[in-house]
């Protein structure tokens, strides 16, 4: 009996300690986690939710959503009460499922906006884009998606101590700003870069200069590397939508000409969804396409080679509404876009961007110069130090050595007329 006493309280003692740790690990990996636009956003859903309130049109996709699409502006132009954009930073295509299905469950939509990218169907998840689905679900969805698209190690980001196991530095300014932000009634302030605004729309300033729009995010379109994960779960999407007489529209939410052209097969993507579209009865639009975007979405309304500051959000917002309002009406919007890839080219008259790459060999730095630009233009290149003397005069030659003493250049390109404008990059070479 003794020895059974004795047994019982080991076991107590190692149950409490396993308990005290958890309740530790617990806590202390709430306090090392940041505050977030999921914070603010799942603020909102809970008042939402929690007042009873059905939505009326979810947008759901990636982060060219949460920019192009201002919520306010489709509740005033559509006359709707309650319109959310759920979108994340680089989410795929399992996570906009789960948060459909998890938004469906709390506050069914009457109307659902699914983005898809040109390159989505391609890429393998992400566990980094994946947690930012998360953040968002309620918990029976949390462990639903852990269980279905997370595997092997990954379940350790289950754990907010093993997710932010970096922020140790960071643990009282979070504790700090996790009080600021429920004192300040849950607002974020704007802090000249990017703010939380309004029912998942994120304000974000920049802008860049048509002319000077880097090159990044090379990749090519094909069919054969379509994942069959991502197919099942886009087939989920609209099942999920079909089965809950929810209203399903695709569409493909504005990036840049620059990423455009640099997509190689963009046009397939394109081809592709529409298919996708007409094989499910569903309207596919892409906003990239509209009609005279050159003029409507110049580049200095966009904060970045992929995502539309706060000024083109405006815009995108009030046209789109537009179409969907008069979609809604029963009326013809294909004048709205462009009907194939190469009348949109036709419509671009300009260098689209310009770019070096940049090598240290020996005594020199070798640069291959390139640009984006329709076929038929003729491009010339040429290269200046920092302060506007020439290196390289006009050529056509894209391959060049300069001295490696050189602190700046400047690579321009134009075409061989010079009647389309000029693109261009600076470089500090010290970090080459």
């Amino acid at each position: 009996m003794p020895a059974s006493k004795s047994m019982m309280k080991r076991i107590l003692s190692l149950f409490m300690i396993v308990l005290m740790t958890a309740v530790f690990a617990f806590a202390l990996g709430k306090a090392l986690t940041p505050v977030t636009y999921a914070d603010f956003y799942n603020h909102e859903m809970n008042l939402l939710e929690d007042s009873g309130t059905e939505i009326d049109l979810l947008m759901v996709g990636d982060s060219r959503l949460y920019s192009s699409f201002d919520a306010r502006i489709f509740e005033e132009e559509l006359g709707l009460d309650n319109v959310v954009v759920a979108s994340t930073a680089s989410q795929p295509i399992c996570g906009s499922y789960y948060i459909m299905k998890d938004m469906i469950e709390r506050m069914k939509p009457k109307k659902i906006l699914l983005g898809l990218d040109c390159g989505e169907m391609m890429e393998e998840d992400k566990v980094q884009g994946m947690m930012l689905v998360i953040d968002r679900l309620s918990r029976k969805n949390k462990l639903e998606m852990f269980r279905h698209c997370f595997y092997g190690t990954d379940l350790f980001y289950m754990l907010d101590l093993y997710r932010y196991r970096n922020n140790l530095d960071d643990l009282f300014d979070n504790i700090w700003a996790r009080k600021a932000m429920v004192a300040n009634n849950w607002v974020q302030e704007d802090d000249g870069d990017s703010y939380y605004c309004y029912k998942g729309f994120i304000y974000r300033h920049g802008s860049v200069e048509t002319g000077n729009m880097p090159m990044y995010s090379h990749s090519t379109f094909s069919e054969d590397s379509i994942l069959p994960t991502n197919v099942e779960y886009l087939n989920r999407c609209i099942q999920l939508c079909r089965d809950n007489n929810i209203e399903l529209e695709l569409l493909s939410a504005p990036t840049t000409v620059m990423r455009m052209y640099y997509v190689d097969h963009y046009d397939e993507a394109v081809k592709y969804y529409q298919r996708v579209a007409d094989e499910n009865g569903l309207v596919y639009h892409n906003l990239n396409y509209l009609m005279d975007r050159e003029t409507i979405l110049p580049d200095e309304m966009m904060c970045d080679y992929n995502h539309t500051n706060g000024e083109g959000a405006k815009v995108v917002s009030r046209l789109y509404a537009e179409i969907l309002k008069k979609e809604a009406a029963g009326e013809d919007v294909s004048g709205y876009f462009y009907p194939t890839y190469e009348d949109f080219l036709e419509s671009v008259h300009r260098i689209v961007a310009t770019d070096a790459k940049i090598k240290r060999e020996g005594d020199s730095i070798n640069l291959t110069l390139r640009s984006l630009h329709n076929p038929d233009v003729k491009v010339l290149y040429q290269v200046e130090t920092g302060n506007g003397e020439v290196l390289i005069p006009w050529t056509e030659k894209t391959e060049h050595a300069i001295s490696k003493n050189i602190e700046q250049i400047k690579v321009i390109a134009r075409s061989e007329s010079d009647d389309i404008g000029r693109a261009y990059q600076i470089y500090d070479l010290k970090n080459y």
